[in-house]
């Protein structure tokens, strides 16, 4: 039996929709994720906040322990932006943002103390894109976990 074109060809307009959406989503995601670094360079987390001081840490080890923070949060941000892009990563990418989000809603809660909406919103946006790519992860933990599996010869040879 030969097969109708007109099934395979109303799934292109539906395949082309995706494809927009999803290029939309993750420019939308890295555009405000590289605002949230933009800040984080104007910003200072090495500020009294609800929780100072603490007895017995030195100002100095706390500060610069942040500040470190800080400047390593705004280099895994610029890096799992780009990893957006890159075909197969995207999950990664994305987990590594909401990873960073969820560090940044931390301190801005505990230790900053100032306002917590953006780093939410942001951890839930990379989240969200995280769950929409979770294949991607499944995919690259079964190629990580089957180079370290003894080949099945070795691993059914008698002792």
């Amino acid at each position: 039996m030969a097969r109708s074109r007109s099934s395979g060809s109303a799934r292109i307009p539906a395949l082309m929709g995706y494809r927009v959406t999803s290029w939309l989503g993750r420019v939308g995601l890295a555009a405000a994720f590289l605002l949230q670094a933009l800040s984080l360079i104007d910003s200072s987390w090495a500020q009294p906040g609800p929780f100072w001081p603490l007895r017995g840490v030195p100002a100095s080890f706390v500060f610069g322990l942040l500040e470190g923070l800080r400047y390593l949060t705004m280099v895994i941000d610029v890096l799992g932006v780009a990893l957006l892009f890159v075909p197969g990563s995207t999950a990664v990418g994305a987990l590594m943002l909401s990873g960073t989000a969820f560090v940044t809603l931390l301190v801005e809660v505990f230790v900053v103390g100032g306002d917590a909406v953006s780093p939410l919103l942001l951890f839930i946006a990379g989240a969200a894109l995280t769950t929409r790519r979770r294949r991607e992860l499944i995919a690259i933990w079964r190629f990580h976990s089957r180079a370290h599996r003894p080949p099945p010869l070795v691993a059914a040879r008698p002792r």
